[in-house]
């Protein structure tokens, strides 16, 4: 997990600099890589501490690699934007799904 926290730090740095034109492959991989990284260490953080690899993780990552024919034509600031929605919705999914697990055990 902290070195997909780490390579999204490089991202994020790259996209500062040229938010626009081309996206370079190296740019892109460490865009998407970051995000990517971070998910997978979490989802095997999680699979260790639980009987089951989480979905939304699995989901997430499955985006990811969705976004890398779009990185051929999306500028670095779009692309950084999406690998970012993907973290979003990530995370938004895991939020509801404790909620509700949480909401079932008071409920017993």
């Amino acid at each position: 997990m902290v070195a997909g926290i780490i390579v999204a730090a490089v991202g994020d740095e790259l996209v500062l600099h040229h938010p626009g034109g081309h996206t370079e492959p190296k740019t892109a991989a460490v865009i998407l890589g970051g995000p990517a990284l971070y998910l997978l260490g979490n989802c095997l953080f999680k699979w260790l501490s639980a009987p089951y690899a989480p979905l939304s993780h699995t989901v997430g990552l499955v985006l990811l690699a969705l976004l890398v024919p779009v990185s051929l034509v999306a500028p670095p600031l779009a692309l950084s934007a999406a690998a970012n929605a993907v973290l979003i919705a990530v995370a938004v999914w895991e939020w509801i799904s404790i909620g509700r697990k949480a909401e079932a055990v008071r409920s017993e």
